[in-house]
């Protein structure tokens, strides 16, 4: 639907080009938080995050970890 739609504005765009465009605008903003003294090590999650219940349930901190690791993986 995107691709679609930029094509009307005449941006000729496949799927795959604003995939590449939207990893490197990811892998920028994690460049500038690294440099900024971002680090995931210190990324805390608030305790209400596990509390609050969400359309499939209560989110587990195992879960959020793994999530958390997975990003760090793809973005280094």
């Amino acid at each position: 639907m995107v691709v679609r739609s930029l094509k009307l504005e005449g941006l000729d765009f496949s799927k795959s080009d604003l995939e590449n465009i939207a990893r490197e605008i990811y892998k920028l903003k994690y460049a500038f938080k690294k440099r900024e003294s971002f680090s995931f090590k210190n990324l805390k999650i608030p305790e209400r995050i596990y509390k609050t219940l969400t359309s499939v349930g209560s989110i587990d901190k195992q879960y959020m970890q793994d999530v958390i690791n997975s990003v760090q993986e793809v973005v280094r």
